[in-house]
C-alpha cells in the first residue's frame, strides 16, 4: 500500500491517495484544492479511484468533491449525512457565499472496514 500526501494551496492541507500497488485501487482522502497536478497523478498511473473519503466535512476538506467524484466516478463515503451538506457546519457560506456540499454515497460506522483497501473506519469526534 501506498500512501500518497499532496500538500495544497492556498491553506496547505493535505489531500491523500491511498493506493493498492497491485490492483491499482486508490481511494482519496480529504479533498480540499485537488488540483490538475493530482488529477494527472491518478491518470499517468493508470489508479482506479473507488472513493473519495472524508475525515470531516469543513470547505478545506470538500472544496473539489463534485468535480472529483464526476471525473473518477467515485463514491463519496462519510459518517455523517447531516453536516456534509450544511453550509453553516462546512463553512462554504461563510467562505464561498454558497453551500458546496453535496450528499454521501455511502455511510460509515465507527468500526467499519472498507473492503477494498481493508481500512477501518473510526469515528474520532
Amino acid at each position: 500500500m501506498i500512501i500518497k500526501t499532496f500538500i495544497e494551496p492556498p491553506i496547505e492541507n493535505n489531500n491523500y491517495l491511498i493506493i493498492d500497488e497491485e490492483s491499482k485501487e486508490a481511494m482519496i482522502v480529504d479533498p480540499g484544492y485537488f488540483d490538475e497536478r493530482i488529477c494527472r497523478f491518478i491518470d499517468e498511473n493508470e489508479l482506479k479511484v473507488k472513493c473519495i473519503y472524508l475525515t470531516h466535512c469543513h470547505f478545506d476538506h470538500i472544496e473539489s468533491l463534485v468535480y472529483l467524484k464526476e471525473k473518477t466516478n467515485a463514491k463519496i463515503v462519510f459518517s455523517d449525512v447531516n453536516n456534509l451538506n450544511d453550509e453553516n457546519i462546512n463553512l462554504s457560506k461563510m467562505v464561498y457565499g454558497k453551500n458546496i456540499g453535496t450528499e454521501p454515497d455511502i455511510l460509515v460506522s465507527d468500526g467499519e472496514i472498507l473492503d477494498f483497501l481493508n481500512i477501518k473506519c473510526i469515528k474520532t469526534p
